[in-house]
Formats: structure tokens, C-alpha cells, sequence
């Protein structure tokens, strides 16, 4: 009699628990999503963009408080992998697919992602080291596989953008690059006002990787090589000629004589090496930047020398300088650079790099003069103060804030200024810039509104110069912060993202929805046959509740 109640009791017990726990309500999914409100021409209106997918994920029930952030907070955030789903893009730097792939999914430096896979960082590395077109193709057709299977980010839109003029500028141009060159502008008098979308986070851009930044030093600085002026083609710079042997890991450069840094300073040799070694080596007092990662070198170029205890170290023979690492086993391209004589640098690496030349000119890896470096400890805001470069350019006053003010180098080496004055202001509403270029307090601006080009178009007073998709906007997971550690749940935000709406909405002609990491015209590069996760509200929902979270019906 007593068991009988006993286990009538337990009897009760399971049936009251098994009721409590089919009336729980699962849980709903809560993310965060962090963005910046600098229109670019990958994301124009990043805000309407975030409150897009905000809703969209709303409707397969995840919900999503937007976190709006300062924009070089939230470069440096993402970087440092402390921000777990954020909107994000890229606008080239040099017309090779490894500029998108190396520099996100194969750079140790760049933690906005997470873990990275081994096996994808060795296909991007093979990729970048071969000549061969068809094998290089190979190569990122898995790549692109692995980024689907990975789910690392949603690659959304390659978005078709343009800069705006006043009718009578000469010169006027824009660039796939987005490195508009102002000493061919002029509007007829002594001074040109640009506005872009951002504040420059700094004017020494060897640790920076905004191109509102970048676009701001690439007036003062110059690289060995750069590009044609609103175009991709590589042209002669601080070096008049480079010359690479057959199997295209050795690159020997010409440095141009007679070139003076605005300090007064003479360029030679020795300067492009301690410019380097700067990066490159993580020991050198000059290895110090603004946040110290340096994440282009990384991504371009693999791993610091000297980064876990110093193997190398710089050579000063009769003031020839010169950095060897003993072997290619620490993890970078790096062998060696050498100031062969005052004139002359060359560089050895560890394996083909068939895209050197093009790495080399992008405005990151501008020279500066060595005991300029030395003074300044390489430390970007203290060489913010005082900009020296060799450049068109030279920085009057940077008031913070407001504007960067430059006058003509009166000493250039090269063609001279056409504008004896430049003032850059930026403003993060594209309507206010095109308030400001109607009125003609300003002369040109970047990144006009989709809904502004018909009314530049129609205006006898202004002109549009568009500028081609070279860029990718997507939306990024950190997969190591849940719940994005969880790849399913990555999975169903991307089957909820209706990237085609965003495009149709928000984007302007001539973008497209992106159907790999880079445009479908970079070749080695898109994968079109890799066809990325469709719209599928019914497949989010079905993940979302495998993994337990509540859902709409």
C-alpha cells in the first residue's frame, strides 16, 4: 500500500514536470548588430541599411538592437574582434583579388572574424604565390566553397558609387580606388574645398585601413609605385623603374633622384628600408603606429619578423640599411630588403608574389624619411602633428573636428599643384554634401545618395563621375561571440537576409548583389558557379528552432 502511493506520488511529480516544461516558452534570439553612419560606396545609408535587417531578421524572429558606433571606434572595434555581427566592406586598394581575400581571411592581424581555418589560409596563401591564371582560379573557386561552408561573413553588394563637381572643375575624376589625386583639380581660383564622408583617424597611414584616412594621406605621402590617375594601371613613383626576376621573387627598384621630404630631407634608399622595417619588424622602436597591428602589412605580406624573440636585426653598413630574416620559417614573405646603394633597394622574398608591384603602391606603404621615423618613434599621432612626406601636398593644419588644410609643396618633385589650396571637410549625410556643393561652399564631394544622383544629373551647374563597383559591403559574424559561434545559427540569419531588397532599395545604379567576395569582373577571383544561401525565411526559421529558440508562425 505504502509503494503504491510512493509511486503514484512520483507518477504526479513527472506529469506536473512534463506539463511545466511543454508550457515553457523557448527562448528568442537577442543580437546586437554595430555599424557606423559613414556613408561609403559600399554601404550608402548605413543606418536605413541596419534598420532593413533589423526588420527582416524581426520577421523570422531575431531580434536586433542596433548599436551605432563612432567611426574610427568601430574600425578599431571590429579589428580587434570585439564586435560580433557588424556591417562592414571593402573598397579596393589594387586591382588583384588578393587585396580582398589575403587581407580578411588569410591575415593572422585582423581578428573580426574570429578563428580563422587553417585550410582556407593555406588555399589563399597558394593562390597569391602562383602566375598562373587558371590555377590561381582553382584556388579561390574553394575558397569561395569554404567561405559558404565557413560562414564567416554574407557578402551582400558590390555598390556602384560616384564623386560629384562642380561643372567647371578641371581635372575633375573619380577613382575604382577611391584615391582621388587633388593636385590635377582645379576650379579656376587658389583654393579647392573636398567633401568626404569621415574624419581622417590620422594623417601617417602605415597602420590605417579607412579610405577616408588613406585619401587624406595620399595628398602628402607617396609609395614607390602608385596608380594612374583615376585609374588602376601602376605608374613610376619614388621609383622611376623596378625590374623582377623570372620566378617573381625578387624586386629591385630605382629609387628617383633629386626628391626632397618636406623636412628637407634628401630620399634615398635607406629611407624605403626603415620604412618597411618599420612594419615589418615587430622589435623596431618604430613598430608602434596607432594601434600597433599594422593589419595591411599582414594581410599583404604574412607575419612580423622578430615577433616572438628577435632573430634579425637591422644592419647599418656605412648607412646602407638592410634587414635579413635567417630563414622563411617565421611566416612572413619577407627574406630580405636591402639598400643595395643610394639609389637602389631591393627586395627578396620567400616565395612568387606575382602582385608585389601593385602591393607596393598602395599609399599604406608610403616612404618615410628614416630620421623622421627615428625622432618620432614611428608613432602616427605624433607624426600626425607634423606631417613629412615627399608628396603634392603639404599639411598646414589639421583642425580637429573640422577640416584638414594643405598648401602646394612648393618643392615637389613632380608636376606641381594646380590649386595653391585644399581644405578636406567631411560630413556623414550624404545630403548635407550635396546642401554644401549646390551652394558651392564646397567644389567636389564624395559618395553622392542614390536618391541625389537624378538631381546632380539634371543640374547644368554640376557633374557625376561614376565610379565601378570595386568593393564588396557584408555582414560580418565573430564566429568565437555567441551566438554566432554556432554555425547554424550563422546559417539562418544568412537564409533571413533578403540581400536583393537591400540592393533595390538602398543602393544605387550600377551596384549589384554580390555573388562572391569580390566583383564578378575581378578574374582570378569570382566564383560564379558557387552559388551563394537564397532568401529562405522557412529554412532560418527551422534552424532557429532546432537550436531552441522561439519563432514566429
Amino acid at each position: 500500500m505504502k509503494k503504491n502511493k510512493i509511486f503514484a506520488i512520483l507518477s504526479v511529480l513527472v506529469i506536473v514536470t512534463m506539463l511545466l516544461a511543454s508550457c515553457k516558452k523557448a527562448p528568442t534570439a537577442e543580437v546586437t548588430l554595430s555599424f557606423r553612419v559613414v556613408d561609403r560606396a559600399y554601404l550608402p545609408s548605413p543606418d536605413k541599411v541596419a534598420q532593413e535587417i533589423q526588420a527582416q531578421l524581426k520577421e523570422v524572429g531575431i531580434n536586433v538592437t542596433l548599436k551605432e558606433m563612432e567611426s574610427a571606434a568601430f574600425i578599431d572595434a571590429t579589428s580587434a574582434g570585439q564586435e560580433a555581427f557588424y556591417l562592414l566592406g571593402w573598397n579596393a586598394d589594387y586591382p588583384d583579388a588578393t587585396n580582398f581575400y589575403d587581407y580578411h581571411f588569410g591575415n593572422a592581424n585582423n581578428l573580426q572574424f574570429g578563428d580563422l581555418f587553417p585550410d582556407m589560409v593555406e588555399e589563399i596563401s597558394a593562390a597569391g604565390k602562383t602566375s598562373d591564371a587558371a590555377a590561381r582560379q582553382a584556388h579561390y573557386d574553394t575558397i569561395n566553397q569554404m567561405l559558404k561552408d565557413d560562414l564567416m561573413m554574407i557578402p551582400v553588394a558590390h555598390g556602384g558609387s560616384s564623386t560629384a563637381y562642380q561643372a567647371n572643375v578641371e581635372g575633375a575624376h573619380s577613382s575604382p580606388l577611391g584615391n582621388e589625386n587633388f593636385s590635377v583639380v582645379s576650379n579656376g581660383t587658389d583654393t579647392f574645398v573636398w567633401m568626404q564622408n569621415g574624419e581622417p583617424s590620422s594623417l601617417w597611414c602605415s597602420d590605417e585601413t579607412d579610405g577616408e584616412t588613406l585619401r587624406a594621406c595620399e595628398q602628402v605621402y607617396e609609395a614607390l609605385l602608385g596608380f594612374s590617375i583615376g585609374g588602376t594601371d601602376i605608374v613610376p613613383a619614388l621609383a622611376e623603374s623596378y625590374e623582377a626576376n623570372e620566378t617573381l621573387d625578387e624586386y629591385t627598384f630605382a629609387i628617383r633622384e633629386g626628391v626632397k621630404f618636406q623636412n628637407g630631407a634628401d630620399l634615398d634608399a635607406s629611407d624605403v628600408v626603415a620604412s618597411f622595417v618599420a612594419q615589418w619588424d615587430a622589435m623596431s622602436p618604430n613598430h608602434v603606429g596607432r594601434t600597433g597591428t599594422f593589419e595591411y602589412f599582414g594581410a599583404f605580406f604574412g607575419s612580423f619578423i622578430n615577433a616572438e624573440s628577435q632573430v634579425a636585426e637591422l644592419v647599418d653598413a656605412d648607412g646602407l640599411l638592410s634587414l635579413t630574416a635567417p630563414d622563411c620559417e617565421y611566416g612572413g614573405e619577407f627574406k630580405s630588403i636591402e639598400a643595395v646603394d643610394a639609389q637602389t633597394v631591393k627586395f627578396s622574398l620567400c616565395a612568387p608574389d606575382p602582385a608585389f608591384a601593385s602591393k607596393v603602391a598602395f599609399s599604406v606603404f608610403s616612404i618615410q624619411d628614416k630620421d623622421f621615423l627615428d625622432a618620432n618613434n614611428g608613432d602616427s599621432v605624433k607624426m600626425s602633428e607634423t606631417p613629412n612626406g615627399t608628396g603634392p601636398y603639404i599639411v598646414k593644419a589639421w583642425n580637429r573636428g573640422d577640416s584638414v588644410v594643405y598648401e602646394a609643396n612648393p618643392e615637389y618633385w613632380g608636376d606641381k599643384a594646380l590649386t595653391q589650396n585644399l581644405i578636406f571637410r567631411w560630413s556623414e549625410q550624404s545630403a548635407q554634401r550635396l546642401l554644401e556643393l549646390q551652394a558651392g561652399t564646397v567644389n567636389g564631394i564624395d559618395n553622392p545618395g542614390p536618391d541625389d544622383v537624378a538631381a546632380i544629373e539634371a543640374d547644368a551647374t554640376l557633374a557625376l563621375y561614376p565610379r565601378a563597383g570595386f568593393n564588396i559591403f557584408y555582414i560580418g559574424f565573430n564566429n568565437k561571440m555567441a551566438p554566432f559561434d554556432n554555425l547554424d545559427f550563422r546559417k539562418a540569419v544568412a537564409y533571413a537576409i533578403d540581400r536583393q531588397r537591400i540592393v533595390d532599395q538602398y543602393y544605387a545604379t550600377g551596384s549589384s548583389v554580390a555573388g562572391s567576395f569580390v566583383p564578378q569582373f575581378v578574374k582570378p577571383g569570382a566564383s560564379p558557379d558557387v552559388v551563394w544561401y537564397e532568401f529562405d525565411q522557412a529554412k532560418a526559421k527551422e534552424l532557429l528552432k532546432g537550436l531552441g529558440y522561439s519563432v514566429p508562425k
